[in-house]
């Protein structure tokens, strides 16, 4: 009697075990998944605007990864016709950086003050050079 409550046992830990593994290596999948599925949405997108390619990669280059920058694009392209770099900074200034305000009605035009004064900004100043260097160079194809 003892030894089928102790295989029972051992055979009731090995299935947890098991399943945890599965369990474990199931979400490893999905993360991968996930992550590929992101990075093949931001390859399209980055072939769809292939001529505007350095807009997205000029701000990519100051700020990674932090918001996802080609899909900010690809919504800003569908409501502006002609992107253009200083459009797409205000756009992004609105519409992600500091959506709340606007959307408030930017009652003191402390956001206002932010986009006309964006010229002296130094992280708008770093991602003009990149956009520059980046159209000098010819990294994207037309």
């Amino acid at each position: 009697m003892v030894n089928i409550i102790r295989i029972s046992l051992i055979a009731a830990l090995l299935s947890g075990c098991v399943t945890t593994n599965s369990q474990i290596s199931r979400i490893k999948d999905t993360q991968e998944k996930t992550i590929d599925i992101e990075a093949k949405e931001n390859a399209r997108i980055e072939y769809v605007f292939s001529e505007d390619i350095a807009i997205i990669k000029a701000l990519e280059r100051l700020y990674g990864g932090m918001f996802d920058i080609a899909k900010n694009f690809l919504q800003y392209k569908k409501e502006n016709g002609k992107p253009t770099l200083d459009g797409f900074y205000i756009w992004i200034i609105k519409r992600v950086w500091y959506r709340d305000m606007f959307d408030n009605g930017d009652k003191f035009k402390i956001g206002q003050d932010m986009i006309d004064n964006r010229f002296n900004d130094k992280d708008y100043i770093e991602i003009k050079k990149n956009y520059e260097l980046i159209q000098k160079i010819g990294v994207y194809e037309k």
